[in-house]
Formats: structure tokens, sequence, C-alpha cells
């Protein structure tokens, strides 16, 4: 029985029957047959191919992903906390000494004021000063006794004493400076009168008159003892070397800023010495967390033969300290490198043309150190609104004085102040408008900043990149 099934199953097996059928076909006859199969397979396989990417298209793991989609949807638009969010302003102004100075608190070692007593049964009398509003000791310019100013060693009438005959003798000082207190007969012993600006100053106090008057004035007093406050040629001062982000070294400029508003506020062209006393490093000293620095300021100033402290009268604030101790100091590399020993007439004519640089500055809430990459004292963060989202600005901060820091935008990514991951989390529309160019380098290629950009109160953990913001409106509307 097996064996006839067996037989049965070899009679119509396919193969025998196809090999049946091409027994008698040529070689060329069954070559066709196998194109024409092939063709017929072609269609099957195209559409199976077909059916395959349309169903990666509709998963998780296809290229669907990758395809950006346009709508006419509205963007998303902020929730909460992110709605009226409350902004400061950026500023824009001059600054002396370009983005590489040195803005830091310096110490002045001021020389210890002299005090000159009467002797008995006598008075002195301040004929060495001009009058009470400018009592500052000066040498007067002479042919042929100033051609090297700083090595001039000529004795200063700084007053007369006076005797009740009427005859007098000069007290004299070997440096410039300034009557900085007095005391006259029959005050309190001990109680001396400091000097100090009116709190008004009157536009006919200018005229020649009211000069003449001060001066009558000022040499009628009968004092017991003067205060004289030196002020040679090179001053010392301490700066702790943790707070430099840039080296000091010998030939740099210095400019002290005892200003609130900075070394070039307002409508100022230039540094006049009213805002700062100006000079230039001579020496660098180490000692231990501070630097001993030696500063060579002119007598006079780029503005006037009068000495540099006329303009210090007449620019200290009502009840500020004349010569105060801790003080802003701005280091900067002039037009050309001055060395240890200037020349005194250049080193004059240099502060005729200061560098200058135009900074963006913000209150200290503006910034976020939180989303600074890499860290570092000079680097920080603000965050900025831009077509509606929220954007973390990379930025080089310096101190100004009154609390502000300058800040410049810091390439950190394709040319632009953004990390790759902020820059990755902006909306489509925003990377097409800020996406071009994208050039490294030094400066950013495509800046976001500019003094009509608001930034958003910082720091405030839940802000992303990319987030629907608003801010606050004014009272009478519009944006602030």
């Amino acid at each position: 029985m097996r064996a006839q099934a067996s037989d049965r199953a070899a009679r119509f097996s396919p193969l025998r029957l196809l090999a049946r059928l091409t027994a008698g076909m040529s070689q060329m006859a069954s070559t066709g047959l196998v194109l024409f199969a092939m063709l017929m397979l072609i269609p099957l396989v195209g559409g199976i191919a077909d059916w395959m990417v349309k169903h990666r298209e509709g998963t998780t793991g296809g290229v669907r992903p990758f395809v950006w989609v346009d709508s006419d949807a509205a963007p998303p638009t902020c929730v909460a906390t992110a709605c009226g969010m409350a902004t400061l302003p950026l500023q824009k102004g001059r600054q002396v000494g370009g983005a590489d100075s040195a803005l830091v608190t310096a110490r002045i070692l001021w020389p210890a004021p002299i005090v000159i007593e009467a002797s008995p049964g006598t008075y002195l009398e301040a004929s060495g000063a001009m009058d009470g509003l400018h009592p500052v000791v000066q040498r007067k310019p002479e042919a042929g006794q100033m051609e090297n100013p700083e090595n001039d060693a000529r004795p200063l009438l700084l007053a007369n004493e006076v005797q009740r005959d009427g005859r007098s003798r000069p007290i004299v000082v070997h440096s410039e400076g300034f009557v900085s207190a007095w005391a006259l007969e029959g005050d309190d012993p001990g109680a001396m009168t400091p000097w100090a600006r009116p709190t008004t100053l009157h536009y006919s106090w200018v005229s020649q008159a009211a000069a003449i008057e001060r001066r009558r004035l000022w040499q009628a007093m009968k004092i017991r003892s003067i205060q004289f406050q030196p002020m040679p040629p090179v001053v010392e001062m301490d700066v702790l070397r943790a707070a430099l982000l840039e080296p000091i070294a010998v030939g740099h400029a210095m400019a002290l800023d005892w200003q609130a508003g900075g070394v070039l506020g307002g409508g100022q062209s230039q540094a006049v010495p009213s805002r700062s006393a100006l000079g230039v490093v001579t020496q660098v000293q180490e000692m231990g967390q501070y630097l001993r620095i030696k500063v060579q300021i002119p007598r006079t100033s780029p503005y006037g033969s009068a000495h540099w402290l006329w303009h210090r009268l007449d620019g200290v604030a009502p009840g500020a300290a004349t010569l105060p101790n801790d003080v802003r100091a701005l280091f900067f590399k002039p037009g050309e490198m001055l060395g240890a020993t200037p020349d005194w007439w250049l080193l004059e004519r240099v502060f005729f043309k200061l560098p200058e640089v135009e900074v963006m500055r913000a209150p200290a809430a503006a910034f976020d150190p939180t989303c600074t990459e890499p860290a570092a004292p000079s680097h920080s963060c603000v965050w900025v609104m831009l077509q509606g989202v929220a954007v973390p600005v990379q930025v080089s901060v310096q101190p100004l004085p009154g609390g502000d820091l300058s800040l410049t935008e810091r390439p950190v990514f394709a040319g632009k102040a953004l990390r790759p991951a902020d820059w990755a989390a902006l909306p489509r529309e925003f990377r097409s408008t800020y996406g071009s160019p994208s050039v490294q380098g030094p400066k950013p290629s495509r800046t976001l900043l500019d003094p009509g950009t608001r930034t958003l109160l910082a720091p405030q953990p839940w802000l992303k990149a990319g987030l629907p913001v608003s801010v606050a409106a004014r009272a009478g509307g519009g944006a602030p």
C-alpha cells in the first residue's frame, strides 16, 4: 500500500508536471519564461515597499519626527506666573578704558596731613592758598623752573606767622596740597573746621568781584592752627588681587572714580579730574593678597593750568570726603604704554584722548548665574523676552559704580550667546530669525541684545529657554 501511495504522489508532483511541460521546449523558450515571471513580480515588490514606508511613518521610530509641519495655529501663550513678568531695561553709555579695563576698589594711602600751630602771641595768615573755596597750595610756573615738574623741589609758601607788632615769618611746605582744616583764635582747644564745599553755589561767585571778596575774607582770618594735606606727584594704593579680572602692569593708565555715575557719566566728553584723578602706574609690588601700586598723577589737568585739586574741590559732592581712602579705580591700557618713567609732558598729553567703549549696563537683579556656562567670575547670564519667549543670553560682566554691571554678549555656540541646549529648545520662528550668520569667533556674529532690550527679573528657577512669557503692562497701558 505504501509503495502505491508514493507512486501516485510522484505522478502528481508539480515539479514533475513542470518538467513534462518544458521537456520539449528549447533553451531559448525556457529563458523567456523566466524573464516573464520576473516582470510580473516587480509591481508586487514596489507595492510592498510603499506599504512598509507608510507603516513606518505612522510609528514613533520612523521619519515623521524630522519633518517640519507648518500650520496656521497661533503660537502657545504664557501660563500663570510667566504672564505679566517684571522687567529691567538695559542702558548704554560710554566707559573710559575699553573692554579690557579693570574696575576695582582701591585703598589709597594718602599722605598723612600736617598740622601747624601758631607760636604763642602770634597767629597764622593762610597766604599761600587762594581762598576758602579753593585753598590749594601750588607751584606757579616760572621761566626756566618748570622743565622737570616731577623733580621740582622748590619750597611753597603755606602761611605767614604774624606777630603782634606786625612782623611776620613764612611757613613753607615741600609738596603741593590744600588746607583741609583750620582753627581760629578763640575756638575751643582741639576743635578744627574741616574744609567743605558750599551746599549751593551762586553764579555770582564766579565773578571777579566775588573772587576778590573771598580772598579778602580769607586773608583776614586769624588762624591758630592749620591742617595741610600734602599731595605728592606719586600716590600709593592697595588692590585686592582676587578682585582683578585683568592684570595691572607698569605703564597702565588709572582713573579714580569717586562719582556714582562713572568716569564718563553725564554729558562729559572726557574724564575731567572733577570726576576723576588721572595717572599712570609706575610700580606694582605683590604684598600677600594685595598689590601695592604706585601711581604718578600729573599736577595739572589737560583742561587748564591749575592743579587737579582745583577741579576735585569743584566737583566733590556736598558732605562727601574730599579725598576718601576707599575709591573705585579704573585701570586700562592707554593708547600707548608709557613705561615706568614716562615723560611728564607726554603723561599729561596722553589724557587728551582716552580709549572709550560703548557698554550696556544693568542692575545686579537682572543677572542669573545659575544659567551661566561655563561658570567663571566674569561670566553670567540674563533672561530676555524675544518673540514672546524667554531666552537666556550668555554675557561677560564687569562691576560698575553704583552696583550696576556692564555686560557684553559672549559667543558660546555657532557664533551666538546661547548654549546648544537652549538654542535647540527655542521655537522654529526664533531660530529662523536669529540663525544666520553663524560664524565662530571672539565676538557674536548675531547679537541678541541692544539698548531697547528689557531683561526679565531673575533668578526665576522655573524659567526655561523657549518658555512663552509676557511682560507687565504699565498702568496707562503699553509695555513697560
